[in-house]
């Protein structure tokens, strides 16, 4: 069987950043679907969180999550042009029980001989949780517990929920 692991592009252990406090969440949208993640911390870095796809057999393709560290808020909201994608930025404060230490369960898929890591759920010390998996829409993001469940297309998951093997992380 194959495996398809997070994609981390930092040199700290992806474990730790993952359960660092978050205090606001920026979501980068193109044609109204989640498509780019940054979870802000205090000291004004962000871990941003993406979506990859791979193709695992013939017209079957599996969405893995990518992990990245920026420094600082370096996009801004920018209008589209006419005939260009709409591009639209959401930006909001997370609930403080999320600011400090959470705990992390991985959220991984098996498909065609293949398992995938495509998704995380993150718990706050009061037990509210964010969900963050790859979409059914290729290279985008379903996303439950941050943002309105009234906004379009914010959690369509590739694979019913219930599909996924949840593995501890911390």
């Amino acid at each position: 069987m194959n495996h398809l692991a997070f994609s981390w592009h930092g040199t700290s252990l992806l474990s730790a950043e993952l359960t660092a406090g978050a205090v606001r969440a920026t979501l980068r949208t193109m044609v109204d679907f989640p498509h780019l993640l940054t979870l802000w911390r205090a000291d004004g870095s962000g871990l941003q969180v993406w979506s990859r796809m791979h193709d695992i057999a013939e017209r079957v393709e599996i969405g893995v999550l990518e992990f990245a560290l920026v420094k600082e808020k370096t996009e801004e909201p920018k209008p589209s042009s006419n005939g260009a994608r709409e591009v639209s930025f959401i930006d909001i404060d997370l609930p403080t029980s999320f600011r400090s230490h959470n705990r992390v369960t991985k959220l991984v898929i098996s498909e065609a001989n293949t398992t995938a890591e495509s998704g995380i759920v993150i718990r706050a010390s009061d037990h509210k949780e964010i969900i963050i998996l790859s979409s059914a829409m290729p290279y985008n993001l379903a996303i439950r517990g941050i943002f309105s469940m009234s906004m379009p297309r914010i959690f369509e998951p590739a694979y019913d929920f219930g599909c996924y093997e949840r593995v501890e992380i911390a």
